[in-house]
């Protein structure tokens, strides 16, 4: 697909995507301005959208074997109601992956909420997950809905960064989702709970459950079914065709051409280790539309000043916890020392494996993981 077809689709399905978002806010089907049975009903819930005619899954994650694998999975689970962990690093596009859940479910019409539960003081958690009644606590001068209430109606409620969860929350959660009822604080009523379960974790399950930041009842709650995210190192013949959809986004935000990415570029971005994942690939690629567009071609010094200066080691959203960053970090000590020992012996294997004092099979192993043959 060259550029100019992938910007026409990309116009088209932002197009599509603004239409929807439109009609989830007014209750009203994406097709036009008829009125919608009411989808909070299990009859019209049963109904399942016709969306994976309107949505190219591919187009926005991905055409890698890999990738092939979660989309099969997003399509086959979105026409449920199970509860979803999506597992993956940082920046891997885990929230991205719960609204297309979503947006491709039965609920797709009703709220969908995200929410990162670290972020809520204990001390509001209550308020704030089931809202309160006027005069329920001093400075409760008003009625205020809650999270659970606001996704109550059909919706799907995005729990991110699952290990976040304090012990007393996880309590909390648990026992709503069981019992699938909950009431406002200074209230009497019980409300019942119609939401849909999406959860996201950046942790290895095994590692929060041993380390028991996960709690291991709430853990079997929530797991109906796994969605393990690769990172973008794993699966790095989708780096391309990203970059280029990313390209194209910068088109249309810039409303000016840019200059493409060659074959040496790619290159280049194949062989970084990308610890941010998709976004920070996105926010380099914006970086490079933004500071090198007009005449000049980019090349490959230029973009990896780019990438030597991302931000991704500093910037708070992008910290990952201290054994990837070690992974990482030797990963692509590794990669540079292997790369410059073949340059020094021309390309002969046999003596970068001597001068590395590394087995002649574990070379060729290590050159393969790194994109260096």
């Amino acid at each position: 697909m060259d550029s100019g077809d992938l910007l026409s689709e990309l116009k088209e399905l932002r197009e599509r995507l603004k239409a929807l978002e439109l009609a989830e806010k007014k209750r009203l089907p994406a097709s036009g301005p008829i009125q919608a049975p009411d989808p909070g009903t299990p009859e019209n819930r049963q109904r399942v959208p016709d969306m994976e005619t309107d949505l190219s899954l591919e187009l926005l994650l991905g055409t890698s074997s890999k990738m092939r694998e979660i989309i099969d999975q997003i399509r086959r689970i979105a026409k449920t109601d199970f509860t979803v962990l999506l597992q993956g690093e940082t920046g891997a596009g885990k929230s991205f992956i719960a609204s297309l859940i979503h947006k491709l479910s039965p609920r797709a019409q009703n709220p969908f909420i995200k929410i990162d539960m670290g972020t809520i003081p204990e001390t509001l958690l209550e308020s704030e997950l089931f809202g309160y009644e006027k005069g329920a606590f001093t400075g409760a001068d008003r009625r205020k809905k809650g999270i659970f209430e606001l996704a109550a109606n059909g919706g799907t409620m995005f729990i991110d960064e699952l290990e976040n969860m304090t012990p007393y929350a996880q309590s909390r959660f648990l026992t709503v989702i069981e019992e699938k009822k909950f009431h406002p604080l200074g209230s009497s009523e019980t409300k019942d709970l119609d939401v849909r379960i999406i959860c996201a974790t950046n942790r290895e399950i095994k590692e929060a459950l041993e380390g028991k930041s996960l709690r291991k009842d709430l853990f079997y709650r929530l797991s109906e079914f796994i969605i393990t995210i690769p990172p973008l190192r794993e699966r790095v013949e989708d780096i391309p065709f990203l970059a280029q959809k990313f390209l194209a986004e910068a088109e249309v935000k810039l409303n000016a051409p840019v200059k493409k990415f060659g074959e040496e570029i790619f290159d280049v971005l194949k062989r970084y280790p990308w610890p941010g994942n998709v976004r920070e690939l996105r926010n380099i690629v914006m970086r490079r539309a933004v500071l090198m567009s007009g005449a000049h071609a980019i090349k490959p010094g230029d973009m990896e000043l780019l990438l030597s200066d991302s931000p991704v080691s500093t910037e708070p959203f992008n910290l990952l916890p201290l054994k990837e960053l070690t992974t990482l970090a030797v990963k692509d000590v590794e990669r540079k020392a292997i790369g410059k020992t073949l340059e020094l012996t021309r390309g002969n294997k046999s003596k970068a494996a001597s001068l590395l004092q590394i087995n002649y099979k574990t070379l060729l192993i290590k050159i393969k993981e790194y994109n260096l043959a």
